[in-house]
């Protein structure tokens, strides 16, 4: 994860490496991303992450979608793609 405190004229990496592609933010320092891997969750600003939550199996991998949503009230994760049914998990 990179950050920038200026405009984007510098940048920052936050931490450790994580292979996702959608961030959902709770606060800056809370937060979760998604990618092929399934959900990773960071509470102190990216400088280290934990699996919150796995790629459904059969899940597709696939250029139309797929859609990620996290839901951190109720800490649900939600993963769907086009003709498929919508997979949810809770912790």
């Amino acid at each position: 994860m990179l950050a920038s405190q200026d405009r984007g004229a510098t940048w920052q990496d936050l931490g450790a490496a994580v292979e996702a592609s959608m961030p959902f933010f709770k606060t800056s320092q809370h937060f979760v991303v998604a990618g092929k891997s399934g959900f990773h969750e960071t509470k102190d600003g990216g400088k280290t992450w934990e699996n919150a939550a796995p790629k459904p199996d059969g899940f597709p991998d696939s250029r139309v979608g797929p859609n990620y949503a996290w839901d951190p009230n109720a800490d649900c994760f939600y993963a769907s793609t086009m003709t498929k049914p919508a997979f949810r998990y809770q912790r």
